[in-house]
């Protein structure tokens, strides 16, 4: 993990991790507010989804995944996409990455014509 302590109710049971059959990375991100700055000066508050970033983590040691957490001001497009790079780069074929994300979303104008409501949705990000 980058620097960051796994937190949560079920933290005990990260101990007893289960070792997986294939390598697995993860990457949990959680943004309890976005930048002003980006977003018209909203910073959509939110109170939960850093917990939620930490618990999904400690879900994933559990099952034998290496977990990295991002979290609002850390959680960056730059370091995020950095993140997905690396394990794009360290996983082979038959190994796992899993993603978890919690924060708001947003909807932009779907311009491939594969959705039925015509958008696309987003992350919110710094």
């Amino acid at each position: 993990m980058t620097g960051q302590k796994i937190q949560g109710s079920s933290a005990k049971s990260a101990s007893k991790k289960i070792k997986p059959k294939v390598r697995a990375l993860s990457l949990h991100i959680g943004l309890n507010s976005v930048s002003g700055a980006a977003y018209g000066g909203w910073t959509g508050p939110l109170a939960a989804c850093e917990f939620d970033a930490n618990d999904m983590a400690t879900i994933a040691q559990g099952q034998g995944m290496k977990p990295t957490i991002l979290l609002s001001k850390k959680a960056t497009r730059a370091a995020t996409l950095a993140r997905m790079r690396s394990a794009a780069k360290t996983l082979k074929a038959g190994e796992l990455f899993f993603l978890t994300y919690s924060g708001h979303g947003g909807q932009v104008p779907d311009v491939t014509g594969e959705e039925v409501d015509k958008k696309d949705e987003t992350w919110c990000r710094l």
